[in-house]
């Protein structure tokens, strides 16, 4: 996995922790995973009320996909992995139902 020009100047531990280790993991799943770029918009997003959408969406989204990975019988345990990472991300910016 190449490093985005946006993330080069990072100090070491920068990819060890869990927010951005998250989005990186997410970003290699990128064909056909709408959950990534849901994912994407909620952490960029400033607005809470905004956030919160975008955090109900993205839930949603990594719902339907973990449907799908059930269904067609997919292992992509790294994939999983990303999206159980961003999910508990998910909680703290924007914990459901509040």
């Amino acid at each position: 996995m190449t490093k985005l020009s946006c993330f080069q100047n990072k100090p070491a531990d920068f990819w060890k922790k869990p927010l951005y280790r998250s989005t990186i993991l997410a970003m290699s799943y990128g064909e056909n995973k709408d959950w990534v770029a849901l994912y994407q918009a909620a952490l960029l997003e400033l607005d809470p009320k905004k956030l919160r959408e975008r955090a109900d969406e993205t839930r949603k989204a990594m719902l339907a996909r973990m449907h799908e990975l059930e269904a067609e019988a997919e292992e992509s345990p790294g994939e999983r992995q990303a999206m159980e990472e961003a999910l508990r991300n998910l909680r703290v910016l924007s914990p459901p139902g509040k």
